[in-house]
């Protein structure tokens, strides 16, 4: 019985075995593995914890040198102008304040980001998830109409528990990578229905796109912090997705279509029945 407890992971059980035979060699053998396995696994704990740290002060570092380099040669130059009275300083001053207001409003963004991912999270209350899947595709409205893309709205959708926020920025997502993927043209169609009966329905969001779709071998890695298929960003996008979904008891997958070229995002929640508490 100590030996499956001991292989189930209960590291700090002792056996206590105080007779000097041959069953209490044994067991105290047991109790020192057990005292070594138990240290061995707070080490290792302990360097995963600095590991990630690390890691997640090299990302931080990294994203906010980007916006910080144009800002600091820009203003160089801008000091320049000045102290040689060139009569280009006042267009100059235009430009790189311009230029300061776009890198900030940047690492405005990357730090949104971080926040989001750090799992910090509002009270939940009822949101009609087909209400700001609308609002969304209107903010996406824009995009769409300059990549050349049908956007079909579909479903009436349900209720759910949820940060508001937190869920628009998740289906915002969502709905840019699908936009990102048709470049060029094609088809967008944004689905919210509920699904199931009972206690166990959900709330489903799906964003079919008839573009390029995945690569088999990003698809596996897809929602891992710091992946990213892009050029720019954190790589926190879909792993911010996948953190508030999963804790709000929900999932949410992306693969490729079986029926055409293309992907689906899937995104389901459980619904929130009248009166219901989280």
């Amino acid at each position: 019985a100590h030996t499956r407890r001991l292989a189930a992971g209960d590291l700090d059980e002792r056996l206590g075995w105080s007779r000097n035979d041959e069953l209490g060699d044994l067991a105290r053998g047991f109790d020192r593995m057990a005292g070594e396995l138990a240290e061995g696994r707070a080490v290792a704990m302990r360097a995963e914890k600095d590991a990630a740290w690390r890691e997640m002060a090299r990302q931080v570092a990294h994203e906010i040198k980007n916006p910080l380099t144009p800002i600091s040669l820009s203003i160089g130059l801008l000091r320049r102008a000045r102290d040689e009275g060139s009569p280009e300083a006042e267009s100059i001053l235009a430009r790189t304040l311009d230029m300061i207001e776009r890198q900030v409003a940047a690492m405005r963004e990357i730090a949104r980001d971080f926040h989001s991912f750090a799992g910090q999270h509002r009270d939940p209350e009822p949101v009609d998830v087909g209400a700001l899947l609308d609002e969304v595709l209107e903010l996406s409205a824009a995009w769409a109409q300059d990549e050349a893309v049908e956007v079909v709205r579909e479903g009436s959708g349900g209720v759910v528990l949820a940060d508001p926020g937190e869920l628009r920025r998740a289906l915002l997502n969502l709905v840019s990578n699908a936009l990102e993927a048709s470049e060029g043209g094609g088809r967008l169609v944004a689905r919210c229905t509920v699904e199931g009966e009972a206690s166990g329905s959900q709330v489903v969001v799906e964003l079919i796109d008839s573009g390029k779709g995945l690569d088999p071998e990003q698809e596996a890695h897809l929602f891992e912090p710091y992946f990213t298929t892009r050029s720019s960003g954190t790589g926190l996008g879909l792993a911010i997705v996948r953190r508030v979904v999963e804790d709000l008891g929900g999932h949410v997958s992306l693969r490729n279509r079986e029926d055409a070229r293309g992907a689906v995002a899937r995104l389901a929640l459980p619904l929130h029945a009248a009166g219901e508490h989280r």
